[in-house]
């Protein structure tokens, strides 16, 4: 039998496991006894997953790994009470307007690749492996909370640790600042260069992204705690990382043409909170260069400077600021992702 015949013929076992399935729920019923149920969901549950493994189109991120980092997203948004009951019963988030959002589930996110297979394959192919699930209607206040509460509770275990692992020291009081321009904060903006500066163009609301976007932005990035400064950037399969040594409106660019988009707050938080509670460490760890990230899919509403984001080792704190639109600076990076969407 050829490759296409033999999975062919797993799906016809697996509809007439089902059949059988559907059968002894109705006598499980009658009887009351759900032992032989039971085994033949489990059974059903092991087919299933098998044949869906095999009729996986990302060679570079098997489904396995995908499940695996879905959960462990979910297990730390509950750990941290991110995650609420919402009034249909499922599991999801509250924005700060009232509206409640769904957790996506393994296989919606697992449908909308298979939907978006070509490009999303492609960019798997280019390094694009981290599943992250952003909880993007929630204030970022709340997620600057959270954050700060897993960095105290990381630190007084003694598992608080930077980049190469070295142990890290807190300010107590406050181990996360963020200024006041990220009150606001306008979305999704173009960043274009107008002399030596970049300047950002458009822009929409907090409440105006949720509702173009949902509560959760699905994306995928490369999974880089920090990103690559100038010199640093590797070629994966024709697409080059973007680097530092530019201005923010031209790594913009960059992004857009390879149609990436620029991270916000929070998708930085979440990142931020997922690789902490995962492996005790920080991200963008600044250890002696300077180096921050820039957020370029939102722009200040008030003021000309670029939405950034770092580990401060000088001030023991991670820090959300603004930095200078005419920076070309060789170790001021970007962060970018895939989002993954229904077609």
């Amino acid at each position: 039998m050829t490759k296409c015949e033999k999975i062919k013929q797993e799906y016809e076992n697996l509809k007439t496991l089902k059949q059988e399935f559907n059968l002894e729920m109705e006598k499980a019923v009658e009887i009351g006894e759900l032992g032989k149920a039971k085994e033949l969901k489990a059974r059903l549950e092991q087919q299933r997953d098998a044949l869906a493994e095999k009729l996986w189109l990302f060679e570079n991120l098997p489904q396995k790994e995908l499940k695996k980092q879905y959960e462990e997203q979910i297990s730390a948004y509950r750990q941290l009470g991110l995650l609420e009951r919402l009034t249909n019963g499922k599991e999801g988030i509250k924005d700060e307007y009232g509206e409640e959002h769904a957790l996506p589930s393994f296989a919606e996110i697992s449908n909308m690749m298979r939907e978006n297979k070509e490009f999303l394959r492609k960019k798997t192919e280019q390094g694009f492996i981290r599943l992250q699930l952003t909880p993007f209607a929630l204030p970022i206040d709340r997620l600057k909370e959270r954050y700060g509460e897993l960095i105290r509770q990381k630190h007084k275990e003694g598992n608080l640790k930077g980049e190469n692992n070295d142990p890290l020291d807190l300010d107590q009081n406050q181990p996360v600042y963020m200024n006041e321009n990220f009150k606001s904060l306008l979305y999704f903006p173009e960043w274009e260069t107008k002399g030596n500066k970049a300047v950002a163009k458009g822009g929409i609301t907090k409440k105006e992204a949720i509702k173009q976007t949902g509560g959760w932005r699905i994306i995928l990035d490369e999974d880089l705690s920090i990103v690559p400064v100038k010199g640093q950037g590797k070629t994966i399969k024709d697409r080059k990382q973007i680097e530092g040594g530019m201005l923010a409106s031209e790594q913009f660019q960059l992004i857009k043409k390879q149609k990436e988009e620029g991270y916000t707050p929070e998708d930085w938080f979440a990142f931020a909170i997922i690789r902490l509670s995962k492996e005790n460490k920080v991200i963008d760890d600044d250890r002696e260069t300077n180096y921050i990230c820039r957020l370029l899919g939102v722009c200040f509403s008030t003021s000309g400077q670029i939405p950034s984001a770092r580990w401060g080792r000088v001030y023991r704190l991670a820090g959300l600021v603004g930095s200078n639109p005419e920076g070309s600076y060789s170790v001021v990076g970007v962060r970018a992702g895939v989002r993954v969407k229904k077609s």
